[in-house]
């Protein structure tokens, strides 16, 4: 046997990492790893005779003890490491495993009690275990973590799960890691990851990566800050990156998000405030999908708010105030991209350039965008050009959905407020308008705005309209 696959383990800052720092979830015992200190310190363990078993006298085991793991330190004969208690008989606990040789005596452990640092918890976890860490201090590290379990998804092996929380599992609470020293990665993981609620700072130091991701893995409502080459490395392929923060990259960093395949989900996240680097960097691997992102205030004279190299798909986005362009790709691929819905507004170069050897038709899967007053005009390489269309020798396909704004489409940009407002030419002219409007063989039409955040109509005339929807049902 193996610690189970159901074993929840709990990091907090005042914990200590010679706790058991674990509990095996729908075990009948009583969970002790919610606290900071051991609920049993042992001095004078015995394993019996079936080196499975453990006693001791001056704290005999008891059902509560069930599920609960202990953390063996030392003793002749003793093999340190993580145990479970998985029954009691008589104050008899039996482990998940030998625990040494037989009959050996004085062995020293901790049953219970949470541990205290994210290269303990590393060290700690078995495939397809979950971790909570709690927003109880500022956790610090200099060498980064690696959790180096790997492990395929699939609908019997449930991801690795790792998520933060304030006071109260559940509550989204966002615990910080702040790297110190060596330029590192401040959290390095394997294949099959699932990290949630979790805050790390790179500290603006030079070469710092936050998060080092492989393939299957995702981040979810996480936030990363300040880091010196990559906000995330995401080195695999089925990644996903929903609803996180990116904020303060030094000058000299790459991207805040560096794909090196580009086969990933990017959406909701907001990319902000930051003078060096790129929004997101994709690579060759092609077939992202990169929507409902908002980049703004990214100022690097050589940044962009996406560098796309091999085709990813690219909608309702929203882009303000990015240094170069807000999509600059070199993709020659031209029929595996779709870019719609954005709006790209003040940027340094062009909204959106197409860099090919061929050169870039207009084509209809990136018509359909809203440009503001970009430095060098709305698109570059892009255009109806009068010339026969390279894709299918046909008449050259018009750009006949993109929109060029003659006003400021937000309400409150240079405050963070990117809800579109009610100007002609402006925001009104983004609402409703990100296509596709129709679907073929059906009779509905779409409402869609441009742009990342949809704007909310008031409720009128019995039209019923579902929050952040621009249209609706007749009630």
């Amino acid at each position: 046997m193996a610690l189970s696959a159901n074993t929840v383990w709990e990091l907090e800052f005042n914990g200590n990492d010679s706790n058991g720092g674990g509990f095996v979830a729908g075990a009948t015992g009583t969970d002790y790893s919610q606290q900071t200190t051991a609920q049993v310190a042992y001095t004078d363990l015995v394993i019996g005779a079936t080196t499975t078993q453990l006693t001791s006298a001056a704290n005999p085991f008891t059902s509560a003890h069930v599920g609960n793991i202990i953390q063996i330190a030392s003793g002749t004969g003793f093999t340190t490491g993580f145990y479970q208690v998985v029954s009691v008989a008589s104050s008899v606990a039996t482990m998940d495993r030998s625990v040494g040789t037989a009959s050996s005596t004085s062995g020293v452990g901790k049953l219970g009690g949470a541990l205290a640092t994210w290269n303990k918890l590393s060290t700690s976890m078995v495939a397809s275990n979950m971790a909570f860490v709690k927003a109880d201090g500022n956790y610090t590290t200099s060498f980064g973590a690696t959790f180096s379990i790997n492990i395929t998804p699939s609908p019997t092996i449930p991801f690795i799960r790792i998520r933060g929380y304030g006071v109260t599992r559940g509550d989204n609470g966002q615990p910080s890691l702040k790297l110190l020293g060596n330029n590192n990665t401040v959290l390095t993981f394997g294949t099959g990851y699932e990290i949630e609620n979790i805050a790390v700072d790179c500290n603006s130091l030079p070469t710092s990566t936050g998060f080092s991701i492989s393939a299957n893995c995702s981040l979810y409502n996480c936030k990363i800050s300040n880091w010196g080459t990559a906000g995330v490395s995401a080195a695999g392929i089925a990644d996903t990156i929903h609803g996180c923060e990116f904020t303060g990259g030094i000058s000299t960093a790459t991207a805040a998000i560096v794909s090196t395949f580009g086969q990933c989900d990017i959406s909701a996240n907001t990319f902000h405030d930051f003078p060096g680097g790129h929004g997101v960097l994709m690579g060759n691997g092609g077939l992202a999908v990169i929507e409902r992102n908002i980049f703004y205030n990214i100022t690097g004279a050589s940044a962009d708010g996406i560098n796309d190299y091999y085709g990813s798909t690219i909608r309702n986005n929203t882009f303000y105030n990015v240094g170069r362009h807000g999509i600059n790709s070199s993709n020659t691929l031209l029929s595996r991209r779709n870019v719609r819905g954005n709006i790209l507004s003040t940027t340094g170069g062009y909204g959106i350039v197409l860099t090919t050897a061929a050169g870039a038709p207009a084509l209809p899967y990136y018509d359909g965008n809203a440009f503001y007053s970009n430095t060098l005009g709305a698109r570059s390489n892009m255009d109806d050009t009068g010339a026969i269309n390279p894709i299918n020798s046909v008449v050259p396909y018009s750009n006949i959905k993109d929109i060029i704004l003659t006003g400021d489409p937000f309400i409150n940009a240079a405050a963070g407020d990117f809800r579109l407002n009610a100007n002609p030419g402006a925001g009104l002219a983004c609402r409703a308008a990100s296509p596709p409007k129709t679907w073929p063989g059906l009779a509905i039409t779409a409402y869609t705005d441009m742009g990342a955040i949809q704007h909310q109509d008031s409720p009128s005339g019995g039209l019923l309209v579902h929050p952040g929807m621009s249209g609706g049902m007749r009630g």
